[in-house]
């Protein structure tokens, strides 16, 4: 292992990633490995470094792949590789989650329970202080409608509500908007009167 020195500088570990060098590679690795450690500590606390310690050793070969590719571009090699953990973190946080909050099996429950929030995620916020006039609305909803509104409240992306139902992601983007726009059409009504 190298020791840290002067002679260690960004341009350095450039050419030693674009060249392989084993050296550099395994220096920079574990430099990096701090460095992003204190940075996600910093800005997201402590909680989920178990994600960091899974997705580090990806992210590290995702940045030699952008560098051997030619595709870095950048003035600053750390706030690049930084970037890319940051991004590969978030992205591992959300999946977690909606691994979490993945529906049960029988959704009949969750269905006809959760409503509320799913309304209110749709709504304006000048709407959410009487969404209950909605609620004889959303339980005339089919199923499938019900599942891609309680889907979106949690997060969830289009194409991945798509792979779930067995949809295309166009269908689920469409039948979310209508609907978007069918309770906030009866919001406004239900304001108006």
């Amino acid at each position: 292992m190298i020791a840290k020195s002067k002679s260690i500088t960004p341009e350095v570990i450039l050419q030693g990633l674009k060249d392989n060098d084993p050296r550099i590679i395994t220096y920079y690795y574990h430099d990096l490995r701090d460095q992003a450690y204190a940075y996600i500590c910093a800005i997201f606390g402590r909680d989920r470094l178990d994600l960091l310690e899974d997705l580090f050793s990806d992210a590290f070969i995702k940045l030699q792949e952008k560098i051997q590719t030619g595709r870095y571009e950048h003035q600053n090699l750390n706030a690049f590789a930084l970037g890319i953990i940051k991004n590969m973190f978030l992205n591992a946080r959300k999946k977690k989650a909606r691994e979490i909050s993945y529906p049960p099996e029988d959704l009949s429950d969750l269905i006809d329970e959760a409503w509320d929030p799913i309304l209110v995620s749709v709504m304006e916020p000048a709407e959410i202080l009487q969404p209950y006039h909605l609620k004889s609305w959303y339980l005339q909803l089919s199923t499938k409608e019900r599942l891609i509104l309680i889907l979106r409240a949690k997060d969830w992306p289009h194409k991945e509500i798509a792979e779930y139902l067995d949809l295309a992601p166009g269908s689920v983007r469409n039948i979310f908007m209508r609907l978007s726009k069918q309770a906030k059409e009866l919001s406004l009504k239900r304001l108006a009167s």
